[in-house]
């Protein structure tokens, strides 16, 4: 009897245990599936189907994406000024001359032809600076380059450099040959370091080795920001070199200068692009002044709807503030110059201010927040006249909806 009555229990024991390993086991599945419910909900795939709407907005930082609009750039935070100054690509200029629109210190430069573009190479040891003029560098100051950086660049054991140097023809280095300390603030050097290419400030070396550009020939894209004496920032492609609060020196200009060494017949260092522009405050500041933000910042391959990767810092400026400022909506405006047929511009406009929808909808904003228009060549803020005219016509307005 007592045999049985203990075996009775056992059995209950471990009936039980197996019964409360089963519920557990039920328990967790119903957890996870939950859990992955909930992942699935605020934090939707970016790639693959269509996330419908109704699908909570992220109230996290925008991510980054990859898709077929747009590679955002992970790291790149950087808004140019609206106001352009400076624009040139060398189209106008003719093969083998000088550009029109620049002026030289030393060396030799010309128009040519690199990998099927129109560039402005700079050969040998060559000095040569922008035609500047009404240029105030006491406010915040953006300057782009689209530079090449060749096989003769990263060849082991030659010291071939870039120098953006900011001073103009009237400021030359020679006057600075007094005070080491000034000169070398106000250059920035990009050259070969073993191995890995190095951006620096010509401040005693201050700077960064670049291993993952490591030899990549082809083109890169540099920007300097400066805010007279104050900031001072460095980008290098989506990296950010440089973020100084105190730059100590007020910019007077732009210099290029290539140290080149070696025979010529391998091209080494170009430039395909200079843009420099003016603003680019407080995105939040100019939205509750203005109503809108209007930027050129955005961009596109020319006659396309695809955007550039040197997008990146604008759309996810715009993506946070609609993050931070959930009650706010946006109607998109594409515009452009007035090159090309009226009908196709608008067509181009719409489809431009589309791309920049899908992105931000992309970056975690509901669709219902957003809006698109084209206005194509109808609202120009000039008469088009000039290359930084119409660059300044190229814009996307983010105008706040009630």
């Amino acid at each position: 009897m007592i045999k049985k009555t203990l075996m009775a229990l056992l059995l209950l024991t471990f009936s039980q245990s197996v019964e409360a390993q089963f519920w557990k086991k039920i328990k967790n599945k119903i957890e996870k599936k939950a859990s992955e419910k909930v992942d699935k909900i605020l934090f939707p795939k970016v790639e693959g189907k269509k996330d419908s709407e109704d699908k909570k907005e992220k109230r996290t930082k925008a991510v980054i994406i990859k898709n077929e609009t747009l590679d955002l750039w992970t790291n790149y935070d950087f808004v140019p000024g609206e106001n352009v100054l400076f624009y040139d690509t060398f189209k106008d200029d003719e093969y083998g001359a000088f550009p029109k629109r620049w002026d030289i210190n030393l060396g030799s430069a010309e128009i040519a032809r690199v990998n099927g573009e129109k560039v402005f190479l700079l050969n040998g040891n060559s000095s040569v600076y922008p035609l500047l003029t009404n240029f105030d560098f006491t406010k915040r100051t953006s300057i782009e380059l689209d530079i090449y950086c060749g096989e003769k660049f990263w060849k082991r054991g030659i010291s071939n450099k870039y120098s953006i140097k900011l001073w103009d023809k009237a400021d030359k280095y020679d006057t600075y040959k007094k005070s080491f300390k000034a000169s070398k603030l106000r250059e920035i050097e990009i050259r070969k370091n073993g191995d890995v290419l190095k951006v620096s400030m010509g401040d005693f070396g201050r700077g960064i080795a670049l291993k993952d550009v490591k030899n990549k020939i082809g083109w890169h894209h540099l920007v300097i920001v400066s805010n007279g004496k104050d900031l001072f920032q460095l980008y290098f492609d989506e990296l950010k070199i440089l973020n100084l609060p105190k730059l100590g020196t007020f910019p007077t200009g732009v210099t290029i200068q290539v140290d080149e060494f070696g025979n010529q017949k391998n091209n080494s260092m170009a430039i395909k692009a200079i843009k420099i522009a003016q603003g680019g405050n407080s995105l939040y500041k100019q939205i509750i002044t203005n109503g809108n933000f209007s930027t050129n910042g955005i961009l596109f391959n020319t006659g396309k709807s695809k955007l550039k990767p040197e997008s990146s810092g604008v759309l996810k400026s715009i993506a946070n503030l609609l993050l931070d400022n959930p009650g706010w909506k946006f109607e998109i405006v594409g515009h452009t110059d007035n090159v090309g047929e009226k009908k196709d511009n608008l067509i181009l406009s719409q489809n431009r201010a589309k791309s920049v929808q899908k992105v931000l909808i992309k970056l975690g904003i509901q669709a219902s927040r957003l809006t698109t228009l084209g206005r194509g060549e109808s609202e120009p803020l000039n008469t088009n006249s000039t290359t930084e005219e119409r660059a300044n016509n190229r814009r996307v307005v983010f105008k706040l909806k009630k």
